[in-house]
C-alpha cells in the first residue's frame, strides 16, 4: 500500500488508519523479516559458497598463484573458474563443471592441481615466462585424459598430430592470400552435401574451401573444376581425419570479380532464377536460403 513513503492508492488511507488493520499489518512486516532472515545466508555462508582459495584459506595467501571461484551454468549445474597467475603477471584461466580436473605440465613434468596448489614461493618466482593451456586432447601427454585442462609452463607438451597441423595451417593461412586451381568439389562427410572445393596451389600443394552449403550449389554455378581462383583467408584449420588442411571463412573472387564473401554473405554474379533479399540496417543483399538450385 506504501510506495516510497506515498500511498499508491488514495483509497488505502482508510484501512491504515485503522487500528485493527494497523496491527495486521505490523504482524505481516515482522514475519516477512523474520521469513528473509531464515531464508538468506550468513555472512559466513556466503564467503564459503562465493569464492575460495587454495591452501585451506579465505584470504589470498602470498605465496598463491592459483584461485578458485565458484559459479552456477544457466540450469544449475555447479561449475567453477580457475585462474593461474603467475610472477610475471599473466593471468591464465578456464572454466569447467564441477569434477573437471586441472592438471599442470612444468618443464616436462606433469602435476596435480593438489600438487600445484602446495607449489612454494621460490618455484612460482622461477617459472618460465613462457605459458599456456589447453583442453587435455591437444596434448599427446601419459596421464592426461582428452576431457582434462592443462596449463603449462616453459616448452609446450607435445601436440597430437591432427591439432599440429592445425596449429600449423592456421599460421600458414589465417589472415594470407591463397591462389589456386578449383580440382574437385567437396561433399560433407555425413550428410554428403556440397560444401566446398579442392584447389591445387603452386607447388601441388591442395587446400579444402569450406563454403556453407546453405550456399554451396549457388557458388558452384559460378565456379567450376579448372577455374583459377583468389582466396582471401579469415582462418585455416585441419580436422582430424581430414585429407588435406581447410580454410573455414573466406572471400573467393574469379577474374577480378568478388564470387563470395563468407564475412559479409553475399553472392555476386548470380545465375538466374536465384531469389536475394535486401537488409536495409546493414545495406547487403543476400541469397535466400530457400531458393538455393
Amino acid at each position: 500500500m506504501l510506495e516510497l513513503g506515498y500511498l499508491t492508492n488514495k483509497n488505502d488511507l482508510k484501512f491504515i488508519t485503522n487500528e485493527t488493520n494497523q496491527n495486521e499489518l505490523a504482524k505481516g512486516i515482522v514475519d516477512g523479516i523474520l521469513r528473509y532472515k531464515e531464508k538468506t545466508p550468513s555472512d559466513e555462508e556466503l564467503k564459503k559458497s562465493t569464492r575460495t582459495y587454495f591452501e585451506g584459506s579465505l584470504t589470498k595467501p602470498q605465496t598463491s598463484f592459483i584461485e578458485i571461484e565458484k559459479m552456477i551454468f544457466a540450469g544449475g549445474k555447479p561449475g567453477f573458474y580457475l585462474f593461474v597467475k603467475s610472477t610475471n603477471g599473466k593471468k591464465m584461466q578456464t572454466i569447467g563443471t564441477e569434477g573437471m580436473i586441472v592438471k599442470f605440465f612444468i618443464n616436462g613434468k606433469l602435476y596435480s592441481l593438489p600438487e600445484a596448489q602446495k607449489f612454494d614461493k621460490n618455484f612460482i618466482d622461477n617459472l618460465d615466462i613462457n605459458q599456456g593451456g589447453g583442453k587435455g586432447y591437444y596434448y599427446n601427454v601419459p596421464g592426461v585424459a582428452n576431457d582434462e585442462y592443462v596449463f603449462w609452463f616453459g616448452n609446450e607438451p607435445p601436440l597430437q598430430a591432427s591439432v599440429a597441423k592445425s596449429k600449423t595451417a592456421s599460421k600458414k593461412y589465417t589472415g594470407k592470400t591463397v591462389y589456386g586451381k578449383v580440382i574437385s568439389y567437396s561433399n560433407n562427410s555425413k550428410s554428403n552435401d556440397l560444401d566446398g572445393f579442392i584447389i591445387q596451389q603452386n607447388g601441388d600443394e591442395k587446400i579444402k574451401i569450406f563454403i556453407d552449403p546453405n550456399y554451396a550449389k549457388v557458388i558452384s554455378k559460378q565456379i567450376k573444376i579448372g577455374d583459377q581462383i583468389k582466396v582471401n583467408a579469415f582462418n585455416a584449420y585441419f580436422i582430424n581425419g581430414a585429407q588435406f588442411p581447410e580454410i573455414g571463412s573466406s572471400t573467393i573472387s574469379k577474374n577480378g570479380k568478388v564470387i563470395f564473401d563468407r564475412a559479409k554473405v553475399v553472392v555476386d554474379a548470380r545465375p538466374e532464377g536465384v531469389k536475394t533479399d535486401y537488409n536495409s540496417l546493414s545495406k547487403i543483399e543476400y541469397v535466400v536460403s530457400d531458393s538455393i538450385i
